[in-house]
């Protein structure tokens, strides 16, 4: 009986135990899930979170995850149903929990967390903007790198549609603007984005001005150059309030402006012969006290010419010819001509740097006529005139024997003679024409004879005797055309102005080739003459100019030497087409 009541005993105590544990649970409150959590906004530095407010709750916890933990970890609470994380970096992804909880007394209860929710920031905003300009058309825009940025977006702003447009995406944090007008104002803005969870921009940047250069100057040359002056001129810049003018200083390997100029040219004076000089230009306008600056011209070489070189000399050794000269002054370097007798004209046969000059190339056996003229500068900026032809004859051991030694001494037919050889006919050395002498008027009436001709009397004193050497060129009678030299002397005393014929002892040694059109018609051999002529069958009236008669003459003594010299160096001989070179006795003439 008594373990029937104990049993009955233990019964009901442990119902009593169940009854009151399950009134104590059942008064336990229950707390909402909280739902509908979202990213109701976002920045590069902070998330705002927003929910629906949970019915009988205290407040909410947030809670953020941790990937060092890889758990969420509590973030704050509040009574709100928002919440601003305000400490983010920009371009992160982060994820957000919060569940509700209610406080009873001492006795907090939570509810069930939310559904995650993820909140990317924005990449920070693009500042630092800077310009680089490529030319008056293009620009380079650089900026410092955006945090969390993957790439950028360039926004340019459009006066007519007063907005920005778009230029497209970057991956770097630079990039070109191009084809734009030149001295312009722009406006632009760029924003940065990610592509982490679809792409996401930043805020755009603030506004940006910039104004595009003027155009590079251009057309930069050098004109009205001299040995101790010159100018240098560019194109007009259009809208340009002036231009800079810079030269290059080798001391100090920097550019120096020498010029501030409204002017589109810049003249120096004084300088020295033969300097070389570097410039370039920029234009500018001037905008609010400041100056927008074009690019700046290629850079332009200058120089001031050399001087002339002087002096030139010849001398041979076994058919090699020796060119030297006096420099005068600076140059870079020579050029070197000689006279091509075939074609009429003068050719360059080499450059050199030194004040000699070999010429090696020689094929003719008579005579040959150079002439120099210096220069300055990779671009061979040449003196405006040559020095004074010099040219060099063979010594008469390279003469070729002349077969013509016992015509020479003949009277002929009429005075004339005739060389097959040379298809020519040519005056004796004792004509009967000798016997008359020479005087102007027989010159003034040869036309009335059918004979036409250009002439140039060389006038000179020597011995106590007035000479005069005379040179022809032209057409005798229908038929004939050709040359002649003749040498005359009068006695001081004789009052009318008419020559002798040279007498056998003031005869002079000669040689002549003759040209038309640069073709050699005929020469007379190298020998004593006071009558050296030539006459070939043909017609040139009205074409003299193209005929040419080239004639190698010794004189008796330097005396003589330097009185012809004198004569041939003048004005007056220049002007009627005289040229003319000295190689010891001998005296090259040359008559176009």
């Amino acid at each position: 009986m008594k373990k029937i009541y104990k049993l009955i005993l233990c019964t009901f105590m442990c119902m009593s135990v169940i009854f009151t544990c399950s009134a104590v649970i059942s008064a336990a409150p229950k707390v909402a899930k909280v739902k509908s959590v979202k990213v109701s906004s976002v920045s590069a530095s902070r998330a705002t979170l927003k929910w629906k407010k949970a019915s009988g709750v205290t407040g909410y916890r947030i809670y953020k995850y941790s990937s060092k933990k890889d758990k969420y970890v509590y973030l704050a609470k509040t009574k709100k149903t928002t919440y601003t994380d305000s400490s983010l970096s920009a371009g992160k992804t982060y994820k957000y929990k919060v569940r509700a909880y209610k406080t009873k007394g001492k006795k907090t209860t939570y509810g069930s967390y939310s559904d995650a929710v993820k909140a990317v920031t924005e990449p920070a905003k693009v500042t630092g903007i800077k310009t680089t300009f490529l030319g008056s058309s293009n620009v380079k825009l650089s900026w410092k790198k955006a945090k969390g940025a993957s790439g950028y977006e360039v926004f340019i702003y459009d006066s007519k549609k007063k907005e920005y447009i778009s230029k497209g995406t970057v991956t770097k944090n630079s990039c070109a603007l191009k084809k734009l007008s030149s001295d312009t104002k722009y406006k632009v803005r760029i924003a940065a984005y990610h592509k982490k969870d679809g792409k996401v921009y930043g805020t755009k940047s603030s506004a940006y001005s910039f104004r595009t250069a003027l155009p590079d100057v251009g057309g930069v040359s050098l004109t009205a150059v001299t040995t101790s002056s010159f100018t240098v001129k560019w194109s007009k810049v259009k809208g340009a309030d002036g231009y800079q003018v810079y030269r290059y200083v080798d001391s100090t390997g920097k550019w120096k402006k020498v010029k501030t100029t409204s002017s589109t040219s810049y003249s120096l004076k004084g300088l020295e012969p033969g300097t070389a000089y570097v410039y370039r230009v920029r234009a500018y306008k001037k905008y609010d006290s400041k100056n927008n600056y074009g690019g700046y011209s290629e850079k332009l070489n200058a120089y001031t010419l050399p001087n002339t070189p002087t002096d030139l000399g010849a001398a041979t050794d076994n058919r090699v010819v020796a060119l030297y000269w006096k420099a005068n002054g600076k140059a870079t370097g020579y050029e070197v001509c000689r006279y091509n007798v075939s074609k009429g004209k003068w050719e360059t046969i080499g450059k050199t740097s030194d004040i000699t000059y070999t010429d090696d190339t020689l094929t003719r056996t008579d005579s040959y006529t150079y002439k120099v003229r210096a220069y300055v500068g990779a671009e061979k900026i040449y003196t405006t005139e040559y020095s004074a032809p010099a040219t060099i004859f063979f010594e008469s051991s390279y003469e070729p024997d002349s077969p013509y030694g016992d015509d020479l001494s003949a009277s002929g037919i009429a005075g004339f003679l005739y060389d097959a050889r040379e298809n020519c006919f040519y005056t004796a050395s004792d004509p009967w024409q000798r016997t008359i002498g020479y005087n102007e008027a027989f010159d003034v009436f040869a036309p009335g004879v059918a004979i036409s001709f250009d002439t140039v009397r060389i006038k000179f004193d020597y011995d106590d005797k007035d000479w005069m050497l005379q040179l022809w060129k032209g057409q005798y009678g229908f038929v004939f055309y050709g040359a002649e030299i003749g040498i005359y002397t009068k006695p001081k005393d004789r009052d009318v102005d008419h020559y002798d014929c040279a007498s056998d002892e003031d005869r002079l040694k000669m040689s002549m080739d003759f040209y038309n059109g640069g073709v050699k018609k005929f020469s007379r051999p190298y020998g004593s003459y006071w009558w050296c002529t030539g006459f070939t069958p043909g017609n040139v009236l009205g074409a003299f100019h193209k005929l040419r008669v080239e004639a190698r003459i010794t004189m008796k003594d330097y005396e003589m030497l330097s009185a012809v010299k004198r004569v041939l160096d003048s004005e007056e001989m220049k002007n009627e087409g005289v040229m003319s070179s000295v190689d010891g006795l001998n005296i090259k003439i040359i008559y176009q």
